[in-house]
């Protein structure tokens, strides 16, 4: 392959990738989206507030603005880290990456999976008036999004490891 072919591929790659950034980024948007709306039922002003559901350990609110902004805010630093910080070993294929982009990546599926956990938790935890409105819908969709999401994570930087 010649030089202006594997620049050719790299920048079609990083089109790509760059493209389907706001569609892996639906969920996340949706959830900071949901996050601003309210649900006033039985006085309350937010039926997913801790002020309703004192037996949450956090607001389902939060929950969703600190994972879609975090989330959102990972996708971006991965895809510019993995071409620009940590670029492939090897030009001819820029789809596999290097050592510390992997070792990176680790990092943030972790942090995923703690999202996630924390998210069934409080799931939980809150009432059912929570998880009949949209926020709520939006929530329990995001942890199971998530889940699936991290478990294929896993399973691609397994089958990348040597």
């Amino acid at each position: 392959m010649s030089g202006l072919e594997k620049g050719a591929a790299t920048s079609l790659l990083v089109c790509c990738t760059v493209c389907c950034l706001a569609i892996g980024n639906a969920v996340n948007i949706c959830a900071i989206v949901f996050a601003f709306e309210e649900y006033s039922r039985d006085g309350c002003t937010d039926v997913c507030d801790t002020n309703c559901n004192p037996d949450q350990f956090m607001d389902v609110t939060l929950f969703l603005q600190i994972v879609g902004f975090t989330m959102m805010g990972l996708s971006i630093v991965s895809v510019c880290s993995h071409f620009l910080i940590c670029p492939p070993p090897d030009p001819d294929m820029p789809n596999i990456p290097s050592v510390p982009q992997l070792i990176f990546n680790v990092i943030i599926i972790l942090y995923y999976i703690s999202w996630v956990i924390v998210g069934f938790v409080l799931r939980g935890q809150t009432t059912d008036a929570c998880k009949d409105t949209d926020k709520g819908k939006m929530f329990f969709a995001w942890c199971i999004i998530y889940a699936i999401s991290a478990s294929g994570s896993c399973y691609n930087i397994s089958k990348q490891i040597k």
